[in-house]
């Protein structure tokens, strides 16, 4: 018994010591949080759109409405004021009188309470609603690639969500690309002009203040150069195979016809002989084994001086000797070249005045001056 007694009186003492405790601890609360002198303040939130979508900046202010400014001119708006928004804790600097918050990020739209604080005056409390901004979704119709030999592109903007619901004018454009920018039509689609130059572009959409900005990267598929494209084709070694049988048919052609040709040269000079004249002088290139035949014979002696002879007496030198040569035909002709030059001299066939003379004919030479030796011979009878 006397052990269940003092079990009781321990539990009562316990019991009421925590109800004490209590009792005080409510007691010291109130008296803090009361103050019969504080002053009432309000909180001021400026943003620049009808709402305040996350990311924004905005700005909180806060002020006494028991100030007048007309007549106690003094600004109502307080300094040194704490301000509680987002677990975050801000001050309102004495210079500025607000203080700029941003917007959290969020993903749908959501209120937050601002909480003001300053000794002397009551806390201030003003809920805001920051509005989810819906991601622009950008797309290609070809998936993330362009067709490089197109002119232009297809490009839509969509919001990103399960209806994904088309934006009408919102800006596209192609990142450090230019200058140029389009707009989506109510489809959301704009139609973009295709880059020549560049391997990967990045396209961005942007639509403010309602939605966050889009971006997508993709590869431009350039068309390749004629050359590159037949390289890639099947029918590249065939052609090349056939360019080159051609050329090695030509090579082997044009020297058979070069040694040919040669030969034929070589052959042609070798039937050739060649006749000099007195003083080493050539006459003219006979073919062997044929006829003796003068076509231009030029011949160039050196100038001598004149001197008066007697015909007569050359004749009845020369003559003796012609007729005696007559015996043999060709003895008298196959004779000194000496000989000759006096007798074609006598016979006015050589002028000493010039020293070249040309000569044409046809036959026998030998013919020929025998002929006009005996027509001088008739003239002297």
């Amino acid at each position: 018994m006397d052990n269940e007694f003092k079990k009781r009186r321990v539990t009562v003492k316990a019991g009421t010591f925590f109800l004490l405790l209590i009792f005080f601890s409510a007691a010291f609360s109130f008296s803090i949080g009361f103050n019969a002198d504080a002053s009432e303040m309000r909180i001021d939130v400026d943003f620049d759109d009808e709402k305040l979508y996350e990311g924004d900046v905005f700005t909180v202010s806060v002020y006494d409405p028991s100030v007048d400014i007309n007549k106690t001119g003094q600004s109502p708006y307080l300094s040194d004021v704490l301000i509680y928004f987002n677990m975050k804790e801000y001050l309102i600097p004495r210079v500025e009188g607000y203080v700029e918050i941003k917007a959290p990020e969020v993903t749908r739209d959501t209120n937050f309470l601002i909480i003001a604080n300053k000794t002397g005056y009551e806390d201030a409390q003003k809920n805001i609603t920051v509005v989810n901004k819906p991601l622009l979704f950008v797309s290609l119709p070809e998936g993330d690639t362009v067709d490089g030999s197109k002119n232009f592109f297809t490009v839509k903007v969509t919001e990103e969500s399960l209806d994904g619901k088309p934006v009408a004018n919102a800006t596209v454009a192609i990142q450090n690309y230019g200058t140029s920018v389009y707009l989506t039509d109510k489809y959301g689609r704009a139609f973009l002009k295709v880059p020549k130059n560049r391997e990967e572009i990045t396209i961005k959409a942007i639509k403010p203040p309602g939605y966050k900005d889009g971006f997508l990267t993709a590869k431009v598929n350039l068309p390749l150069p004629w050359w590159e494209t037949f390289i890639s084709t099947p029918y590249f070694p065939i052609v090349v195979s056939v360019i080159v049988l051609t050329v090695a048919i030509i090579i082997v052609n044009t020297r058979s016809f070069s040694t040919e040709r040669r030969k034929k040269m070589e052959k042609i000079d070798d039937e050739k002989e060649v006749e000099t004249g007195p003083h080493g002088k050539i006459l003219e290139l006979k073919e062997k084994k044929k006829t003796s035949k003068v076509e231009e014979i030029r011949i160039s002696r050196p100038k001598k001086e004149k001197e008066i002879v007697t015909i007569k007496k050359e004749k009845e030198e020369i003559l003796p000797v012609i007729s005696k040569n007559k015996e043999n035909e060709d003895e008298w002709f196959k004779g000194a070249e000496e000989r000759k030059y006096e007798l074609n001299k006598l016979t006015g066939e050589i002028d000493e005045e010039k020293v070249d003379k040309w000569f044409e004919g046809v036959n026998d030479t030998k013919n020929k001056i025998e002929d006009k030796l005996k027509k001088r011979k008739k003239k002297t009878k």
